[in-house]
């Protein structure tokens, strides 16, 4: 039934992670059904400050509103459940309800009946594995009952925990109730969260503080300097890795009579004998000079150094000072939409500078500034010391370390691999993209070429009739009239004026050419005199036009006569017996009228047989 009721009330398909029913008798009389869900919903941590409408109230089974957040606070917004009571007037507006005094007990003594259902979901899940160490041997005939019970206060703190934190922040009054909420991981808890209630109870005898560090993730802050020694004495530390928990603990300083203590802090508050503290002032005798020497060149960069008391195998450490941020929180401070950093400047810690003074390293140092043997390489070894620290730490470099951090990693490396810092760059490694690109295209050339001296060997076997009276024609001695020839002459050059340009075969426009062949200087067997503007010598009509333009294609061509004439070939007879290169001339200069003079000559033969003409058309066509 209460399932039922569960998915009826909050439209939920599952069942929820727990449930309380209660009545409070005495000065307010009411009723109550509260339900924890088993999953947050997907926008839950979207706005924290949305008001919540998951509380409906009932005045003597009257529905009155599902928005007061008086009910419950804020940070309890994700209970759903309904309340009723007698004690509140239905006959008042819901503003004034809201101001009931009634309403306030309500909502007072509700906070309690959640915190104590939240309470009774934790300790029944310590008391599962309370009984799961006890009685292994049973844990196997009961499995599937364990399972359903076995692990619900985990699934909450997952799907809630931030919720509990804030309240931490905002309740005063039931700040103890949630502390004992709280689960984190520790350094020896494994994979498991643990309260602080068994943090305490693990504690050793001389322990007097609870230790945390908060950082990125617990792999890191188990391998940060600050938590050497507390490791090596045994002590167990808590990770916090949480952003909303830097704002917890400035709200939690003590847990059961024990002080909270961030170890990445300065003062680890450690128990020290007499003894300790005699240790503790010949260290800093005898390390002065190094101390003193690293405050000088660091600067401003750091308030203090110091002989740490976290370092065991580290040799240096960079801590946050007593008060201020340390560097997690800086680094949520930064990453605030709407933060005006010039504004929290002050709340900046001054870093520590802590040094190991049982570490090599630091013993050589130290012995080097004593004999006064200090050069600049030991200002770059304690300035790289430093920034080491600093990035070890969780601290973000500002710009200028940052950019110096790299330089020094750098220098490191090369002197390592036995490169000089200052080695000239290589030249640049030539590229062979155009190379292959240029024989990729010299390739294709020569296949057209080929492809085209293939094509004009096939034209110039099938069309022979075709050439030889093409050749006639030029000479005067074919059947064709001259009218024809011009018609053909005029039509391919309107065509090509038509189509925007001219052609150019071997760099001389096509209507050059044209020209040339049929009129002017490649006149048909006559001679001209040089003085009219034409050539010296005749040349017989397309024949000679063709050897004409071979030997200009070859490069073997005079200049242009004064009067406009054509240029004359130097050594025309050089390229008289290319007949393919001949065959290509005719081609680039004809071009489509080639074809119309075939069909001329078909005509003029007679091969008016339909089936011979198509066997033409096909093989011209090909």
């Amino acid at each position: 039934e209460y399932k039922s009721f569960s998915q009826s009330l909050t439209k939920a398909v599952g069942e929820p992670l727990t449930h309380t029913h209660f009545s409070a008798e005495g000065e307010v009389e009411f009723k109550s059904i509260l339900y924890i869900p088993k999953e947050a919903p997907y926008d839950l941590y979207n706005d924290y400050y949305k008001k919540q409408s998951n509380l409906k109230l009932y005045v003597r089974r009257v529905m009155i509103t599902d928005e007061f957040d008086e009910l419950l606070p804020r940070y309890l917004g994700f209970i759903k459940g309904v309340v009723d009571s007698d004690s509140l007037p239905l006959n008042v507006s819901r503003e004034m309800l809201q101001q009931n005094k009634v309403l306030k007990v309500i909502g007072k003594k509700m906070t309690r009946k959640a915190l104590a259902m939240i309470k009774a979901l934790a300790d029944a899940d310590k008391k599962d594995d309370d009984d799961e160490d006890e009685d292994e041997g049973e844990v196997e005939e009961k499995e599937d009952e364990a399972d359903e019970e076995e692990g619900k206060y985990e699934k909450f703190w997952k799907a809630f925990g931030k919720y509990i934190k804030m309240g931490l922040i905002e309740d005063a009054a039931n700040r103890t109730r949630l502390a004992k909420l709280l689960r984190y991981a520790t350094s020896k808890s494994g994979d498991k969260e643990i309260s602080l209630e068994e943090y305490v109870a693990n504690m050793k005898e001389e322990q007097k503080n609870i230790y945390y560090i908060s950082g990125e993730d617990k792999e890191s802050l188990l391998k940060s300097p600050s938590v050497e020694k507390l490791l090596a004495m045994d002590y167990e530390i808590i990770f916090m890795t949480d952003s909303v928990d830097e704002y917890t603990v400035q709200h939690l300083t003590e847990f059961e009579g024990k002080r909270l203590i961030n170890a990445s802090r300065e003062g680890l508050k450690l128990e020290e004998g007499d003894k300790d503290k005699r240790r503790e002032e010949l260290y800093k005798d005898k390390f002065k000079p190094l101390t003193d020497y690293i405050k000088e060149t660091l600067g401003k960069k750091v308030e203090k150094v110091m002989i740490s008391k976290h370092l065991v195998s580290s040799p240096v450490v960079a801590l946050s000072a007593d008060y201020g941020w340390t560097a997690q929180m800086e680094k949520v401070m930064k990453s605030q939409a709407f933060s005006d950093q010039s504004k929290f400047e002050f709340m900046k810690s001054k870093r520590n500078f802590g040094i190991n003074p049982r570490h090599p390293m630091i013993v050589e140092l130290n012995s080097k500034i004593k004999d006064g043997s200090a050069d600049e390489a030991t200002k770059d070894s304690v300035l790289s010391l430093y920034l080491s620290a600093v990035v070890a730490a969780g601290y973000q470099l500002t710009p200028e370390d940052a950019v110096d951090f790299s330089t020094r990693v750098a220098s490191i490396v090369s002197s390592s691999i036995g490169v000089a810092v200052d080695a000239p760059l290589e030249p640049e490694i030539e590229v062979q993209d155009d190379v292959v690109e240029e024989e990729e295209g010299e390739e294709e050339e020569e296949e057209s070429q080929a492809r085209a001296e293939s094509a004009f060997e096939r034209l110039f076997a099938c069309n022979w009739q075709a050439c030889a009276l093409l050749a006639a024609t030029a000479r005067g001695e074919s059947p064709i009239p001259e009218q024809t020839v011009s018609e053909l002459r005029e039509a391919r050059i309107a065509k090509l004026a038509s189509a925007g340009g001219w052609p150019e075969v071997g760099g001389v426009s096509e209507a050059i050419l044209l020209s040339e062949v049929f009129s002017g200087c490649a006149g048909v067997g006559g001679e001209e005199e040089e003085a009219e503007g034409t050539c010296e010598d005749s040349w017989p009509g397309l024949e000679g036009a063709a050897v004409w333009l071979s030997a200009m294609t070859l490069g073997k061509y005079g200049e242009a006569g004064e009067g406009g004439g054509c240029a004359r070939p130097a050594r025309a007879s050089a390229a008289r017996g290319d007949e393919k290169r001949h065959v290509r001339v005719l081609e680039a200069v004809l071009g489509e009228v080639f074809e119309e003079l075939e069909m001329i000559v078909v005509e003029a033969a007679g091969e008016d047989e339909e089936e011979e003409g198509e066997e033409g058309g096909e093989e011209e066509e090909e």
